[in-house]
């Protein structure tokens, strides 16, 4: 415990203890609030990376890219390639902004 909670007068231990149990009382946040605040929050933070697979040798990122949009925004899109030969390995990875959009996009595969 911080030394300045520790010295801090009983009233104050008493003001944050009413605040804790108010909190405990609130009611949980609606299924639409908890879908807004997933929305807000950035891709790395806890959007897992979709796994795209079989695909075309001449599929670029452009291609992805612009498929995956039309269901959400997408934060980045990789097409992963042999490092010796730079040909596509027919398989890629891409990112959504929201989880919401990447559970979307895998109900609409």
């Amino acid at each position: 415990m911080p030394a300045s909670e520790m010295e801090a007068p009983a009233s104050a231990h008493a003001s944050a203890a009413t605040a804790d149990s108010q909190e405990e009382s609130a009611p949980a946040p609606s299924a639409a609030a908890a879908a807004a605040n997933e929305e807000a929050q950035p891709a790395a933070a806890a959007v897992p990376a979709l796994y795209v697979g079989d695909l075309h040798e001449d599929v670029a990122e452009e291609h992805l890219f612009d498929a995956f949009s039309k269901i959400g925004t997408v934060t980045s899109v990789r097409v992963c390639r042999d490092n010796a030969t730079s040909r596509s390995l027919r398989y890629g990875f891409l990112n959504y902004f929201s989880r919401a959009y990447g559970m979307l996009s895998i109900d609409r595969a």
